[in-house]
Parts: C-alpha cells; sequence; structure tokens
C-alpha cells in the first residue's frame, strides 16, 4: 500500500510538467529575462570552446567518479545495522536519516555556495560528509546507536555534491559556453559511480565481512577529491588550462 500511495504521490507531482508545456528560453513563449538588453553588433568573434582532454577536465571526472562511488554506503545502512546485531527497522531509520539529510544538504549548498562560491560550498559539504564516515565507523566499532544516527543523517551530505555540487562546478570551472560538452561527460561518469557503488560496497562487505574498511576506502576518496579540486583550483587561477 506504502509503495502505490508513493507512486501516485510521484505522479502527481511528475503531471504538471508533462501537461504545462515551458520552454527554457523565455523568448520562445515571447517573454524576455530580467535585465535584458538588445545584444549590439560587434565584429569581434570569441571562441571559448576548451579541448576535453586536459589535466582540469580530466581531474574533474575523477573527482565525479569517486565521489559518486561513495554514495552507495546509504543503501547498506539496514546491512550494517544487521551487522551490528541491531534491528532492520533500526537500520531503515537510518535510511530515513540519511534522507532528511540529503534534502537538508541540497538547500544548504546552493545557499553557500551563493553565499561564499560553489568551490567553498562543495568543500564543506566533502568535510561533512568525512566527519559522518568516521562517526559511522566508530558507531560500527562501538556499536553506539547514537553514532550511527548522527552519521548516517550527515551522510546524506553524499548527495548534495552529486546533485549540484558537480554542476555548479562545472559550470564554474568550464563556463556556461562549454557546460553542455563537458557536463554530458561528466553527467554519465555520475550515473556510472552511482550505478556502480551499491554493488562495489557489497563485493567488500562480502569479501571482508566488515563495513570499516568500506568506511576507510571512502576517505581516502574524498582526500583524493580534495587534492584534485586543489590541482583544478591552480589550473584554473594559474595557467587558465579549463
Amino acid at each position: 500500500m506504502t509503495y502505490r500511495f508513493m507512486a501516485i504521490c510521484i505522479l502527481v507531482l511528475v503531471l504538471p510538467a508533462l501537461i504545462v508545456p515551458w520552454n527554457i528560453d523565455p523568448r520562445k513563449e515571447h517573454l524576455l529575462p530580467y535585465g535584458y538588453q538588445n545584444r549590439k553588433e560587434t565584429t569581434k568573434v570569441q571562441n571559448n570552446k576548451i579541448k576535453l582532454l586536459t589535466i582540469s577536465f580530466l581531474c574533474m571526472c575523477l573527482f565525479t567518479l569517486l565521489h559518486t562511488s561513495i554514495t552507495g554506503i546509504s543503501q547498506h545502512l539496514s546491512g550494517i545495522a544487521v551487522s551490528i546485531h541491531l534491528s532492520v527497522t533500526i537500520g531503515s531509520t537510518f535510511m530515513s536519516f540519511t534522507m532528511i539529510g540529503n534534502i537538508s544538504t541540497k538547500l544548504l549548498i546552493g545557499f553557500l555556495s551563493d553565499l561564499l562560491s560553489p568551490i567553498k560550498a562543495v568543500i564543506m559539504m566533502i568535510l561533512i560528509n568525512c566527519l559522518s564516515l568516521v562517526l559511522l565507523f566508530l558507531g560500527v566499532i562501538h556499536q553506539e546507536t547514537l553514532l550511527l544516527y548522527i552519521g548516517s543523517l550527515m551522510f546524506g551530505s553524499i548527495y548534495s555534491v552529486g546533485a549540484v555540487g558537480i554542476p555548479m562546478l562545472t559550470r564554474y570551472f568550464f563556463g556556461n559556453e562549454n557546460y553542455a560538452r563537458t557536463y554530458s561527460v561528466i553527467g554519465f561518469l555520475t550515473n556510472v559511480g552511482n550505478a556502480s557503488s551499491l554493488t562495489l560496497i557489497g563485493y567488500l562487505y562480502d569479501f571482508t565481512q566488515s563495513y570499516q574498511i568500506v568506511f576507510i576506502i571512502a576517505l581516502c576518496f574524498h582526500l583524493i577529491n580534495l587534492i584534485l579540486l586543489v590541482i583544478i583550483c591552480l589550473r584554473y587561477n594559474g595557467v587558465g588550462d579549463k
């Protein structure tokens, strides 16, 4: 019954987008965007297109793949609960807390991006997620339910970077004119990481019979990603290799 109710809710929420016709370009609807001014004629032609095989772009691709490879941990929270002799109900509550963190941090990263910058907002979300992994690690070792609840809530920040942070960084580093070309590749890698994450984490647990190694690998991925962000920023601000 619950699944049917959720399916009906999804259908109701999606219907407006399906029924109401709309265009991304307001001029196609005979509307002008705020601050619109007629473009002046100019003979100067600029070509800001980038080559995809640059160090900055490859680092961004690796950043995306590593980050999204961690997202599957949330789907294993019920298994983590069972592995330390907690009930499946408590495990499902961990997942609910993660979804609350998911929604909250997606709103928060947008606010922080406007207040500070996309780079600082993403770094803050990564650091929050590192702290959540430490709490989950300690919670599993000491079988402390409170730490697992807090860690699960904070782990929802992983989705804020994948859904909001990565598109913002792509636009920030490579510009609006290159967004379609660059994000088509990065978006594909996002889906690859999300799809493979659940299976890879399951195999890791099958081979090691422990989730601690998963948390350690996730922390290593975050460390690598922070280094990759530094490399991209240095090239962006220095050489200008976008």
